[in-house]
C-alpha cells in the first residue's frame, strides 16, 4: 500500500509524463530529420564519391541516438540533429584540418548542400536547412582512435565502449594543422551504449531487453524522460539568454545518466537526479571543472567552463532553481495552482494540456503493479526493487 507523498509522487509523474509528450517530434518531424539526415549520409558515402576509399562510417549522436529529443521552445530555437562521419584514416596520414576540409569539400560538391552549409564550426559543419524548417545538421568528423581503444582494452569497465573511440576535429586542438599529433578524444557511440545499459536492467523487465522494441513502440523510459524534463526547465529558463550561457545538454544528460538510480517513478527520479547529480561535477586543483565522460576518462564535457566561468555560474545556478521548482510541486494542492506552478518552468501551453488530459481520465489504480501511461513513459510502481546501475558493463 502506498503512502500520500508517493501518490502524489506518481500523479506528478503523470504530469511531467504528459506535458513532455507534447513535446515530443511528431511523425512528420521525425520523418523529415530522418530524410534529411539519410540524404547526406548518401551523399558522404556515394559509391562513385571521393570518401568511399576512407570506408566511411556514418551514423547519428547525441539526442536524435538517444530519444531525448524535445521540440525548440521558440522561435529562434531549432531541431538540432547530430552526426558523425568517420573515415578509416590515422594522425599519421591526414591532419585535423585536412581531414575537416575532405569532409567540406565533399559537402560543398553538392549545390543544396553548398548554399546551406554555415562557416566552419569549432568542431563540425553545418547544414542550415529552411528556415521555415527550423532544422540544422552538425556533421562532426572524425578516424578511429585506436590509441584509446589500445588503452582500455584490459578494462572491464571501459573496455566494450572504448572498442568505437574516435578522434575528432577540433580547430582549438594543439596541432590542428599537424600530422602525427595526438587529436582530441571522443566516443558518441560509446556514449549511446553507456546511456542504453543504463536503462538496461528497467528494459530487462518491460521488454526482455530488446531496446529496439522500446523505440519501435514509442514509449519512453524514465530516464529518456527525466532527461527532457531537465532540458525543457533549461530552455525555459534561459530563453531570454543572449549570450548562449545556458548548460549544454550533453553535461544535462550525463549527470542524469549517473544519478540515475531506477526510480520507480518519473517525479522521483528528477528529484534523486537533482540530489545525486552535483556529486559527479568535480573540481580540480587548479580550479578548473570536471565533468568526466563515463566511457572516456579523459574528456572532461565542462571543458568550455576554464575559458568563460559564466558557464560553471550559469550551470549550478539552473541545478539550483532546477531543485527547488520540482521539490515545490510536492507541497502545491488544487489543479490550478500546481498548472500555474508547473507551467512557469516547463511551459503553460503544455502543463495545461497535460491537466486537462488527466481530468478527462480515470484516475483509478495508478499505483498498482508496473503499467504503462497514456503519455508513453514506462513507469515501474508497487513494492519493486531494482539495484542501481553502477557503471558501464556492470
Amino acid at each position: 500500500m502506498i503512502d500520500l507523498q508517493q501518490a502524489k509522487a506518481i500523479e506528478l509523474s503523470d504530469l511531467l509524463d504528459r506535458a513532455m509528450k507534447s513535446m515530443d517530434l511528431t511523425p512528420a518531424q521525425y520523418a523529415a530529420g530522418m530524410e534529411r539526415y539519410e540524404a547526406v549520409v548518401d551523399w558522404l558515402t556515394a559509391a562513385n564519391g571521393p570518401l568511399v576509399q576512407f570506408d566511411p562510417d556514418v551514423y547519428l549522436q547525441g539526442s536524435w541516438a538517444l530519444g531525448t529529443v524535445i521540440r525548440p521552445w521558440n522561435d529562434r530555437d531549432e531541431f538540432d540533429i547530430d552526426m558523425v562521419i568517420q573515415l578509416m584514416l590515422n594522425s599519421g596520414q591526414v591532419s585535423q584540418a585536412q581531414l575537416k576540409k575532405l569532409i567540406g569539400d565533399r559537402l560543398r560538391e553538392n549545390a543544396n548542400y553548398a548554399r546551406m552549409l554555415a562557416p566552419e564550426r569549432r568542431r563540425c559543419w553545418r547544414i542550415d536547412y529552411a528556415e521555415q524548417t527550423r532544422f540544422h545538421l552538425d556533421v562532426l568528423s572524425g578516424i578511429p582512435d585506436f590509441g584509446t581503444r589500445s588503452l582500455y582494452a584490459a578494462d572491464t569497465k571501459y573496455a566494450t565502449a572504448a572498442a568505437t573511440a574516435i578522434s575528432i576535429t577540433c580547430k582549438d586542438a594543439y596541432g590542428y594543422f599537424d600530422r602525427g599529433i595526438e587529436w582530441p578524444h571522443s566516443n558518441p557511440r560509446g556514449f549511446a551504449m553507456w546511456f542504453k545499459a543504463v536503462m538496461r536492467q528497467h528494459l530487462a523487465i518491460a521488454f526482455d531487453g530488446r531496446y529496439e522494441d522500446l523505440v519501435l513502440s514509442g514509449l519512453k523510459t524514465p530516464l529518456q524522460r527525466s532527461v527532457q524534463v531537465l532540458k525543457r526547465h533549461r530552455d525555459v529558463m534561459f530563453q531570454d539568454d543572449p549570450e548562449q550561457l545556458k548548460p549544454i545538454s550533453i553535461i544535462i544528460t550525463t549527470l542524469a545518466g549517473l544519478s540515475y538510480q531506477q526510480e520507480s517513478d518519473l517525479y522521483s527520479g528528477v528529484i534523486g537526479m537533482l540530489d545525486r547529480m552535483l556529486t559527479h561535477v568535480h573540481r580540480r586543483i587548479d580550479g578548473t571543472w570536471l565533468v568526466q565522460n563515463p566511457v572516456d576518462p579523459r574528456e572532461n564535457f565542462a571543458d568550455r567552463w576554464k575559458d568563460d566561468a559564466r558557464l560553471a555560474q550559469s550551470f549550478f545556478r539552473w541545478h539550483q532553481k532546477a531543485s527547488a521548482d520540482f521539490k515545490s510541486l510536492m507541497g502545491i494542492s488544487g489543479v490550478h495552482a500546481l498548472g500555474s506552478a508547473a507551467g512557469a518552468f516547463l511551459g503553460k501551453a503544455a502543463v495545461d494540456g497535460a491537466i486537462r488530459e488527466q481530468a478527462g481520465e480515470s484516475r483509478d489504480s495508478v499505483a498498482a503493479g508496473m503499467r504503462r501511461t497514456t503519455a508513453g513513459t514506462l513507469v515501474l510502481g508497487g513494492t519493486n526493487v531494482v539495484k542501481p546501475h553502477t557503471h558501464f558493463g556492470a
